[in-house]
């Protein structure tokens, strides 16, 4: 059989190679997103992110979701441009997606493979910005994920291979022609449809990457702010919504977390409130048992059922452009045989990591500063602001049969935490004294001294909801703070867990906090 000859477009050969790499890096980066989350049980939640390639695939997947929007809308536009050209012309009527010499039973074909590419590829496309901006109705949202990721993952790469086979199958020569960069090359048009992908973008992620719009939260100056951070006139200060999404433990995913801010010119105060029915102050405890203990434990490096709610913001240094433009998906790392990834960020970021059981119980958030990651590391670029002394640490070891130190009296253990200096080491004796089924805390706790210790914490659970007020001197002088001063603004991201090690709910809205002067 002939190959018959076809004369695509030069734009349409080019946006050919566009949708092939931009669909490319859409489903491998879009399989990592899924399988990270863990929202739903997908089957490659477990051994995918493992085989992935370490890498920023969230920002990728961002980067390229407005270039086969606007490439795929294009290359539609300019088939049915010379599709309608051809029949002033008197040429035999042409569908999407079918050649002239394509008629009876094999147009037919054609066409049943390129209508599920084109409705596959219609709702990954519609469905994305309720993802991106989760601030829709919980309905909308999860009808949004389900078919993005059944569209995305599954019918768009089914549909792809089909439109491949028939055309192998029936006339290889038009998936040449549709690929051929150098016939008939037209640089002018082409150029004019360059800006098309930035203008999608611009509309889609937020500005990005011409005219980033950020969300303000204003820190609200006050006089003074005081010893107990929870009198302060919190009702001045103008709330900011936060919608976060793809999160283990919440319903469907989801949680929605208010934050306020104060500054009294010397230090800076939040107040962040979600809802999370259920208060989790664990952290993988031992239980004694009539034979001894039974450490309650499911994964040591990804557990999501002993252990503890938690809470982050993170501060990028002024002037990070990548932040600016994709927020958290500029640091976070899916893959390199880690079931969540890593950190990896050129600059400092400095983070406030809130942990009901390990540092709340202390009165803190633990200070912490991501930057450029040792694979080696276990904590692949997340590390801790030095500490003088104090902290927590596991009471347990790894592959032990029973906790490493007890409590000393009943006042030895609050929120879930083992108090470091109302603590003893392991003894018959004293296991003999715990009834069984009693639970032995499996973290040990002290205030951190030093540059670690300089955020403090006061939380409440409360009616299904957190309440949790933070507190910092504005400028601490340590290389890993951010500095704040009033009149400045700084971009921020939020993470909110429940229950969870690492499968937190986030978002990649651009945030900025604004200090008053």
């Amino acid at each position: 059989m002939a190959t018959p000859q076809r004369d695509y477009p030069y734009v349409f050969r080019i946006l050919h190679w566009i949708l092939t790499i931009a669909s490319a890096v859409l489903i491998v980066s879009g399989l990592g997103i899924s399988a990270a989350s863990h929202t739903f049980p997908f089957l490659w939640s477990r051994w995918y992110p493992a085989r992935l390639p370490s890498g920023l695939w969230p920002l990728w997947h961002l980067a390229a979701a407005p270039i086969f929007a606007a490439a795929w809308i294009i290359a539609v536009a300019v088939y049915i441009r010379a599709s309608h050209a051809r029949r002033m012309r008197g040429a035999p009527k042409v569908a999407l997606g079918r050649s002239p010499s394509l008629r009876g039973g094999r147009g037919a074909l054609r066409r049943i493979a390129s209508l599920p590419l084109l409705i596959a590829t219609g709702l990954s496309i519609l469905t994305a910005p309720a993802l991106l901006f989760p601030e829709v109705p919980d309905a909308v949202y999860r009808a949004a994920r389900i078919l993005h990721s059944v569209s995305g993952l599954a019918l768009v790469p089914l549909s792809i291979l089909l439109h491949i086979a028939i055309t192998i199958a029936r006339h290889p020569g038009l998936l040449i022609a549709s690929f051929d960069p150098f016939r008939r090359a037209r640089w002018v048009p082409l150029a004019l449809w360059l800006p098309a992908p930035v203008i999608a973008a611009c509309l889609i992620l937020q500005g990005y990457p011409l005219f980033p719009i950020p969300r303000d939260l204003v820190a609200k100056r006050i006089a003074q702010g005081g010893a107990d951070i929870e009198p302060l006139p919190w009702d001045t200060a103008p709330p900011l919504e936060i919608a976060l999404a793809n999160g283990l433990g919440f319903a469907g995913g989801r949680t929605r977390v208010a934050l306020r801010a104060l500054h009294d010119g010397s230090e800076i105060f939040v107040l962040a409130e979600w809802d999370d029915p259920k208060e989790d102050r664990r952290y993988m405890p031992w239980m004694r048992t009539p034979g001894g203990w039974d450490h309650l434990m499911t994964d040591e490096d990804d557990e999501s059922v002993h252990y503890e709610d938690k809470f982050s913001l993170i501060f990028p240094p002024r002037g990070d452009r990548l932040f600016r433009w994709f927020g958290c998906a500029a640091q976070c790392h899916i893959g390199g045989g880690r079931a969540y990834g890593s950190k990896n960020s050129p600059s400092i970021i400095d983070v406030w990591h809130w942990k009901s059981a390990r540092t709340d119980p202390a009165g803190q958030a633990d200070d912490k500063y991501w930057h450029v990651a040792d694979p080696k590391d276990p904590d692949v670029g997340r590390y801790g602001d030095p500490a003088g002394s104090g902290g927590y640490k596991k009471n347990f070891a790894k592959g032990g049969t029973e906790p490493l130190r007890l409590p000393a009296d009943a006042d030895a253990i609050r929120m879930g935490a083992l108090l470091a200096d109302r603590s003893v080491e392991y003894s018959l004796e004293r296991a003999g004294q715990i009834a069984p089924g009693a639970e032995i805390p499996g973290i040990i706790v002290s205030p951190f001294a030093g540059d670690r210790g300089d955020v403090r914490s006061l939380s409440r659970h409360e009616d299904g909801r957190w309440r949790l007020f933070l507190r910092r001197r504005l400028a601490t002088g340590s290389p890993y703070d951010i500095e704040f001063r009033p009149g400045g603004r700084y971009e921020f991201g939020c993470a909110a867990f429940d229950c969870t090690s690492k499968r937190h709910a986030y978002n990649h809205r651009i945030y900025r906090l604004v200090l008053e002067e």
